[in-house]
């Protein structure tokens, strides 16, 4: 199927700054729909005991141009890219 080989996958960890409130997960959760609805991107976000891990899946440009703003997103530190697939 050509529409999956199209479908790039990044999976990242970071720390989290702080312990987020249920409400800061909630924007984050809400803003990150919109926005990746917007740019074809799929995928989970995970947060447990400090750290943050999420699978992203999408368009390989759109998914970087995402992972860009989640690298300069002050509620998260020491991102670290676990995996990539094309």
């Amino acid at each position: 199927n050509s529409l999956c080989m199209d479908i790039f996958h990044l999976v990242y960890r970071s720390k989290s700054v702080g312990r987020p409130e249920a409400k800061t997960l909630r924007e984050i959760l809400e803003v990150s729909q919109r926005r990746n609805a917007e740019d074809l991107i799929t995928g989970f976000l995970i947060y447990r005991d400090g750290f943050y891990m999420q699978l992203l899946e999408g368009p390989q440009k759109k998914v970087r141009e995402c992972l860009d703003r989640i690298k300069t997103d002050r509620r998260n530190t020491e991102l670290t890219v676990l995996g990539e697939v094309h």
